[in-house]
């Protein structure tokens, strides 16, 4: 059993693209203070009939004060085609 099949996946779905973003159920002081990945994976589907190209993702997580990790960023360099998924799970510090 992966972390995706127990952690839930905040969906947005917006442009023709749909961003499935699986992350902690929770948040506390240990898991921050400890480094543990507050978001372990993130999926970007291409729902429309047309090729997706230039896509930059950005994750940033902030806390009232402040942030609470390092801001992580991709680029996908070929085209998303229609119906393809492309996933990142190398979020590290998130």
């Amino acid at each position: 059993m992966s972390d995706n099949d127990i952690w839930p996946a905040h969906v947005v779905e917006r442009h023709g693209l749909r961003i499935d973003l699986y992350a902690q159920p929770a948040v506390n002081l240990a898991l921050v203070h400890n480094r543990v990945p507050l978001v372990t994976e993130i999926a970007v589907t291409n729902v429309s009939d047309v090729p997706v190209s230039g896509l930059h993702l950005s994750v940033r997580l902030h806390g009232s004060d402040g942030e609470l990790a390092p801001e992580w960023t991709r680029s996908l360099t070929e085209d998303l085609q229609p119906g393809s998924t492309h996933t990142w799970n190398d979020l590290g510090d998130c």
